[in-house]
């Protein structure tokens, strides 16, 4: 008979003490690979996002969208109790995930150093806006301030002169989860051959900084930073860039490498600017401009079918409902089904690697507050008169 395929992370233990964005993506990565994951949330009130609207049925709908997979259990670390459950906790975890500044969690005596002596196999994440040692260190910061500072900003467009705001939590999610996320795979894998785990230090600043190679290059190179104005990939110049179209929509052109260019200028029946893709200001804005007016003379459906034929780096410029209806995202699954009690079936974003053998596809739904308290507990040991001590004594 044959067996059931495990997931990748399958037997992984995961201590999620992280509240709102970048931990939550984290550790939902790590669930859709199979790990367990088990929120540790304050009694009461839990992770933030719980209550951050828009709400569905009192929920928060991110909190709905991030947190499916996991368990929860409510434990008030601040207590002397809550810290030894925690620490007993840690003896049968892998990992352990944690959003907290820096010195909270060594106040709290739930550091790595105090996770290390009941279990020196962990592998112990630290998400932080400036990581752990640095001027800035004990600084708050939310997306907006770590994309300012590790330059994102400074090389946006500006509309009116001030820069651009990117619609997505840039730092959050790259600088943050998928930081976290390879590093403690690394950081497991590391484990196999050693038998130790690890202390993982992600900044987002760091992480979103690591990301600015392609505005930082030519100033390591040269020690001069180009103008704002030469910044390929800000839409000012006209192989890369977004265009109007004759219905009021508008598609993106990416035409960065020679022969995609030449395709274009084809495509359109300009071949007069085959030699105008790098031009400097002003024939630079010339070409733009003569763009513009040409795309302005068809409807975003026909150009799109004009430049997929002439194969050009081309594409639509999708709202959230258009997004979600294309045939694309509905033949990749990247929209799956999970039964939510008290609300019925909601919808979700699926987890965007496909895997040969190995299933990821999990739909279990995000936990009500605490859900999974007696069960963790009794898992580790706890009696149904210790654990009801413990609720009345608030510590649950």
């Amino acid at each position: 008979m044959a067996m059931k395929p495990l997931s990748p992370l399958e037997g992984v233990k995961v201590l999620d003490l992280t509240r709102l964005l970048p931990g939550a993506y984290c550790t939902l990565i790590l669930a859709d690979l199979g790990a367990e994951v088990v929120k540790v949330e304050e009694p009461g009130r839990g992770d933030y996002l719980r209550s951050f609207p828009p709400l569905v049925h009192g929920q928060g709908s991110l909190f709905l969208l991030l947190n499916r997979n996991k368990k929860s259990l409510t434990l008030n670390l601040k207590s002397e109790l809550g810290r030894q459950v925690f620490l007993r906790l840690c003896e049968g975890a892998d990992v352990v995930v944690e959003g907290f500044r820096p010195g909270v969690k060594k106040r709290l005596g739930i550091d790595y150093e105090a996770v290390r002596e009941t279990n020196e196999r962990i592998v112990y994440c630290s998400i932080s806006g400036y990581g752990q040692t640095g001027p800035y260190r004990n600084l708050p910061s939310h997306d907006l301030n770590i994309i300012g500072m590790a330059g994102v900003l400074g090389v946006a467009p500006k509309h009116n002169g001030v820069p651009s705001i990117p619609p997505l939590p840039l730092a959050d999610i790259g600088g943050g989860s998928l930081m976290a996320v390879i590093s403690i795979l690394a950081a497991l894998m590391s484990r196999e051959r050693t038998g130790r785990g690890d202390f993982i230090d992600v900044s987002m600043v760091d992480g979103t900084f690591g990301f600015m190679g392609f505005h930082l290059a030519p100033y390591l190179a040269t020690g001069e930073a180009p103008p704002d104005d030469e910044h390929i990939l800000t839409g000012r110049w006209p192989f890369y860039a977004v265009y109007e179209t004759a219905d009021g929509r508008f598609i993106t052109i990416a035409a960065l490498e020679d022969r995609f260019w030449r395709n274009l200028c084809q495509a359109i029946g300009k071949p007069d600017l085959l030699d105008q893709q790098h031009a400097v200001s002003p024939r630079r804005e010339e070409t733009k401009a003569e763009l513009e007016g040409i795309f302005r003379k068809r409807t975003m459906k026909e150009w799109l079918e004009i430049l997929s034929k002439a194969d050009v780096c081309s594409g639509p410029v999708y709202g959230v409902e258009e997004a979600l209806s294309d045939p694309h995202i509905k033949t990749r699954g990247l929209i799956s089904e999970v039964v939510q009690p008290r609300i019925g079936k909601t919808r979700h974003l699926s987890f965007p690697a496909k895997f040969s053998r190995t299933p990821v596809a999990r739909a279990d739904p995000p936990s009500e507050l605490g859900q999974h308290t007696e069960e963790i507990l009794a898992t580790a040991g706890y009696t149904n008169l210790q654990i009801a001590r413990m609720r009345d004594a608030g510590v649950t």
